[in-house]
């Protein structure tokens, strides 16, 4: 799996719209574009890693989005709303955007939009097929338009044996409708300094760290509680917390009897320090150094990381039962049994201290890289149809 390159990810779907310049009027990218489709705004965390592959080896494409909802420019891509399911909403969105080729990454099919792309000659890629989706309509996926639609594609990958005979049966030859697996990209990867990563590497040796990635406030003081426990057999243990306020995260866990250090004002986890505060913007760094990972807000329902981010650089992942967003991340890493779900504090510090075991937690980081590089070979093999139909487009530039 490869980091990004030049290419700026879409992660936590940061906004970026210039007041004057509405998404409605952008205007399109010069050079080749990529056009890729998603249902609606929560599946845009799709289009880094297509991105990113798409660029990695130097190519000049941009990527255009389309989703349900009008977004604007985030981190670089521009997103739109797709156009309205016409002969005229289509040719208009066509002759605006010019796209050298189409990626349908998730969502409804749309006939006349489809049709209109393919009357052009404009090469399309569909993902993610199974044996009912996707579809003109939910309700009758065997419906005669959807076939006729799914025809229009050059070729399909699909996420199961059973949508693979059903691009067959659309007129697809095995050859073009691809049994790949589900397209499910892990997202970019984090970045660090890695004179960061080899200067704390040297100060922390050997000791036990852990990492606690935006906890709400509730979970500060249960995170003190999880300490202690988790403490009792690792000798030295260091907790790492990444938050948006790390004084008022210092005043708790000092409340909590335990010596705190703020790595934002210079201060470094010498031996007697027992909590490392960071900032936001040092995930990557420690998702690398930290074995074990807690993600913040997951025993209160709350919005939390992608276990993925931290599941890509080889970080255990802890969450409490009330993890709300990427449930399709969750369930693939659980059922690897490559993380572990949590109630409370208590089994949390129970949790820490069992797979500070280092075999423990290596056997659990080989099954978590194995899940999360299964969608970057589906995204690689994307990519490699992407460019065999952009050759042309590519070379006359």
């Amino acid at each position: 799996m490869r980091a990004p390159s030049a290419f700026s990810p879409l992660r936590g779907l940061r906004k970026s719209r210039d007041p004057q310049r509405p998404a409605a009027v952008a205007e399109r990218p010069d050079g080749v574009v990529v056009w890729v489709h998603c249902a609606d705004e929560g599946r845009l965390a799709d289009v880094p890693a297509i991105a990113s592959e798409l660029t990695a080896e130097g190519d000049a494409i941009s990527v255009v989005a389309t989703c349900a909802t009008d977004i604007g420019l985030v981190d670089g891509i521009i997103v739109i709303p797709i156009p309205a399911d016409t002969s005229a909403g289509a040719q208009q969105f066509l002759d605006t955007w010019k796209p050298d080729a189409l990626i349908w990454a998730r969502g409804q099919l749309r006939p006349a939009l489809i049709s209109a792309t393919a009357g052009r000659n404009i090469p399309s890629i569909l993902l993610n097929v199974t044996e009912d989706t996707p579809s003109v309509a939910d309700h009758d996926p065997d419906a005669a338009l959807t076939m006729t639609t799914l025809k229009r594609f050059r070729a399909a990958i699909c996420a199961t044996e059973e949508g693979q005979d059903r691009m067959i049966d659309a007129g697809m030859t095995p050859r073009r409708a691809k049994l790949i697996g589900p397209f499910d990209p892990a997202p970019p990867v984090l970045p660090c300094r890695e004179e960061d990563r080899d200067d704390l590497a040297g100060i922390l040796g050997s000791r036990p760290v852990w990492f606690a990635n935006r906890p709400t406030s509730r979970d500060l003081s249960l995170l003190a509680t999880a300490y202690r426990i988790g403490s009792q057999r690792a000798h030295r243990l260091l907790l790492v917390v990444a938050c948006d306020d790390t004084a008022a995260a210092t005043d708790v866990f000092r409340a909590e009897g335990l010596l705190t250090a703020d790595r934002t004002k210079g201060e470094d986890p010498h031996d007697a320090i027992q909590v490392m505060l960071t900032d936001l913007d040092e995930m990557g760094l420690w998702y690398r150094l930290a074995p074990l990972t807690f993600l913040g807000g997951t025993f209160e329902g709350r919005s939390c990381a992608d276990p993925f981010d931290a599941a890509t650089l080889g970080s255990v992942v802890i969450y409490g039962m009330y993890a709300t967003g990427h449930m399709d991340h969750f369930g693939q890493l659980a059922d690897a049994t490559a993380s572990r779900m949590v109630r409370d504090a208590d089994t949390l510090g129970q949790t820490v201290e069992e797979l500070m075991a280092p075999d423990k937690a290596a056997e659990m980081a080989h099954a978590a890289w194995d899940v999360t590089s299964r969608g970057a070979d589906v995204t690689e093999k994307l990519v490699a149809l992407v460019h065999d139909a952009l050759d042309g487009a590519l070379a006359a530039r």
